[in-house]
């Protein structure tokens, strides 16, 4: 269940009780566990705190040290698994939970009280209670109180409609559970509770920051989301400075993590940001590295030393130079809005800097990992000078960016990266010196993304590295992973370990990161593919007919094939229509088939009208209207598909200065079905898209032996639907005289004398030029 008062339902019932604070290994939980340690300081709240890695040490701690303990509170773990059947507790414990990994398990938010969670995001679509959880035993109970035919054939309709509701059961919870991703982070909801508290510091404030920035620097939220998240922190910030005179500013800063403690040169070299971008593992980038920081104006001499001994103007300009020096390069933005700790008689300290170092010490190559969370804990104090944890943090990172360069570099040299149907994968090498860095999900996530932006950053990449002598860890970045972050291999890895039987762990809390043994890792790749991949014989027969797993695994297939073929996302969030003993019918359906009964070839357009009203009945079984209007439509499609690739292909789309134009040919099939403004329409924006989508396009077709219709679809549609034509039309028609019919409602759609229509394009044609 979903808390309502973090305050009150929360924070308030912790308070005079001993408290085990459960913490996962990533930043924003360990950022979250300092706030939450800094409040409990505050009200002396006694708890005992055990970092956990996965599923099975959550399991091993909680029986470890749930003696004389009510209370439990989870950050970042526990929230995508069932607690009360993995944990097996009392009745009595109570589990907090704040985790930001989702989705979250239906069973913790449909918990009756045991399991309470701390924060609703309100990205998260939960299926309501009724969909997914039906009483069995009330079934059983009904099916044995009757008897006799009516109770026979009673029995046979609540079977059939218990089949129903699980086919809809089954449909919902893939959908909801098919992309891992995260929501806000836990660390800026322990931030709010502080503040609703009255315990709002600028060390609670540093915290939450970072885990903010370690989310944007991982690409764990889209951008827009992470900047929502920086405006959330800056509107609680404390009036006054703390006593060590340190506050958080959230500035511009130059998109380069530990340059401060780096040479300028190193920094560029070892960007998962930039350094993707510059093709570092070919001849020409090194070149491109010299030219870029000469364009900048930065010697080479003064590039190689530390930072820190450069000369302060150069210091000074360098985030000017390099944001004037980068599109000439073609390199992403340079610089970005994150948070400083501004110290008294102490060098600036950046978010991002401190994520880098954490992470360092979370997957450190020596240290014990329960040594590491402590100094990680260490690394996030403000208090002024030097901080050995943060130190000892950074020189970890700094080695482990440097293993991952070296990584992606042999990777893409020695073209390792492999092509495996929808998406590519690569393999660090056992027995080399960056096997035994890059081996944690951490790092291997920053060589994954780092290999995908330096391919191009469309495709998915499947990253693999050993863990010992017999075990493998293996995880997957979805494609366009900067712009989109939700990630589809969480489930594409359970359905193809059932497939192909390997013993595969599914022991992480983040799904897209598991682990199997290094014999199966070929068996396991293979399976993989096979998944995501269509056999041609199933693509060619009818979609209800298609297998079952094809058909679940359809959306991340696409997904995952469509930037190979360098098309636009193939899936949309829309509206469905889940009807009992009836298959789920899609709103998109709906519009299509009142398109198809409105502009119908052969109905009356008031009967289609009428149809059409009928069409958007909701009740259970087959609907007649829609059934004629779903014919029409596809007759529709077919027809504007064939119109389009005759037009492209016999080069009839015609440049007439500021647009292009086609006309459908009179006396064709198609001339019959694409002469109303709605499927016209349809084929104007297609050959607009099929050729390029930049230009504005007009596109007229005959409606009877005399007249043609006419309309104009904007540049760029896609983006700004605004359309010019309508003033445009009345203007051109006004200059050439044609007996133009302006009576459509829409501007944009105009009916001439077919005998006018070339004088009329040549008249718009001079209008616009």
């Amino acid at each position: 269940m979903f808390i309502e008062d973090i305050k009150n339902d929360f924070y308030n019932v912790l308070l005079g009780n001993r408290v085990l604070l459960l913490v996962h290994y990533d930043v924003d939980a360990i950022c979250t566990c300092k706030i939450l340690q800094s409040l409990f300081k505050s009200d002396n709240v006694s708890y005992t705190l055990v970092p956990v890695g996965g599923i099975a040490e959550l399991k091993q701690a909680y029986e470890e040290n749930n003696e004389e303990i009510k209370y439990v509170v989870l950050v970042n773990c526990g929230g995508t698994i069932d607690l009360v059947d993995i944990l097996q507790p009392e009745e009595e414990v109570v589990f907090f939970v704040l985790d930001a990994h989702k989705p979250t398990d239906v069973c913790n938010v449909y918990s009756d009280g045991q399991v309470r969670l701390v924060y609703k995001d309100s990205e998260e679509n939960i299926p309501n209670f009724d969909d997914i959880f039906k009483d069995e035993e009330e079934d059983e109970e009904n099916e044995e109180s009757e008897s006799g035919r009516e109770g026979l054939e009673a029995m046979v309709e609540r079977r059939r409609e218990r089949r129903a509701w699980e086919e809809r059961r089954n449909t919902l919870m893939f959908n909801y559970t098919q992309f891992s991703y995260y929501g806000k982070p836990s660390a800026c909801i322990a931030l709010e509770l502080a503040w609703r508290v009255s315990r709002c510091g600028w060390g609670g404030v540093w915290a939450a920051s970072v885990a903010a920035a370690a989310q944007a620097a991982l690409c764990c939220r889209a951008p827009a989301q992470v900047l929502l998240d920086a405006h959330h922190l800056h509107t609680h910030t404390p009036p006054e400075h703390d006593r060590t005179g340190g506050h958080v500013t959230l500035e511009k800063d130059v998109c380069l993590p530990l340059y401060r403690r780096w040479s300028l040169e190193a920094a560029l070299c070892h960007a998962p940001a930039l350094a993707p971008a510059l093709r570092l593992h070919t001849r020409a980038g090194h070149a491109r590295l010299r030219q870029l920081l000469a364009d900048t104006g930065i010697p080479l001499q003064q590039a190689r030393q530390a930072y820190r001994s450069m000369d302060v103007e150069l210091r000074r300009s360098l985030l000017t130079a390099l944001e004037t020096a980068a599109p000439k390069h073609k390199l992403p933005s340079p610089t970005h809005t994150t948070f400083l700790l501004q110290r008294v008689h102490s060098p600036t300290l950046a978010a991002m800097d401190v994520v880098f170092a954490i992470m360092g010490l979370i997957e450190h190559e020596t240290l014990p990992k329960a040594e590491g969370f402590q100094h990680a804990l260490s690394a996030l104090d403000t208090q002024s000078g030097e901080n050995e944890s943060r130190r000892l943090g950074s020189a970890a990172a700094m080695a482990a960016l440097q293993a991952v360069a070296r990584v992606v570099h042999a990777t893409l040299s020695a073209r390792l990266l492999h092509l495996a149907g929808p998406f590519s994968y690569f393999i660090v090498q056992e027995g080399t010196p960056e096997a035994r860095i890059v081996r944690g999900p951490l790092w291997l996530g920053v060589a994954a993304r780092w290999a995908a932006a330096a391919a191009g950053g469309t495709r998915a990449i499947v990253a693999s590295a050993p863990i010992d002598d017999t075990t493998c860890l293996l995880l997957g970045v979805p494609p366009r992973y900067q712009h989109e972050p939700r990630n589809l291999f969480g489930a594409a890895f359970e359905q193809a370990a059932t497939k192909c039987g390997a013993s595969v762990s599914l022991d992480y809390v983040d799904t897209s990161v598991i682990t199997l043994p290094l014999a199966q890792r070929a068996q396991f790749l293979d399976a993989l593919t096979a998944l995501l991949a269509i056999p041609l014989q199933q693509a060619r027969q009818a979609y209800r007919s298609m297998d079952v797993e094809l058909r679940r695994s359809l959306l991340t297939a696409l997904e995952t094939a469509a930037p190979k073929h360098k098309l636009p996302s193939p899936t949309h969030t829309t509206f469905l229509l889940q009807r009992v003993h009836s298959p789920t019918l899609a709103a998109m359906d709906v519009v299509f088939a009142i398109m198809g009964l409105i502009e119908h070839e052969t109905l009356p357009k008031a009967e289609g009208f009428q149809h059409a009203l009928s069409a958007l009945d909701t009740q259970s079984g087959e609907n007649e209207s829609r059934r004629l209007g779903s014919a029409a439509a596809m007759a529709a499609l077919q027809a504007v598909a064939r119109v389009v690739h005759a037009t492209l292909s016999a080069r009839l789309l015609h440049l007439a200065g500021p647009f292009s134009y086609f006309i459908v040919q009179e006396g064709t099939p198609e001339a019959r079905i694409v002469r109303g403004p709605l499927w016209l329409g349809v084929a104007a924006r297609w050959a607009a898209a099929a050729a390029g989508g930049t230009r504005a396009i007009v596109a007229s077709a005959p409606i009877d032996d005399t007249t043609c219709l006419l309309l104009g679809v904007p540049p760029r549609y896609q983006h700004e639907p605004r359309n010019l034509f309508g003033a445009a039309f009345e203007q051109a028609a006004t200059k050439c005289g044609a007996s133009v019919s302006l009576d459509y409602v829409d501007t944009s759609v105009i009916t001439l004398p077919l005998a006018q229509r070339a004088q009329f394009l040549d008249a718009l044609t001079a209008l616009l030029a």
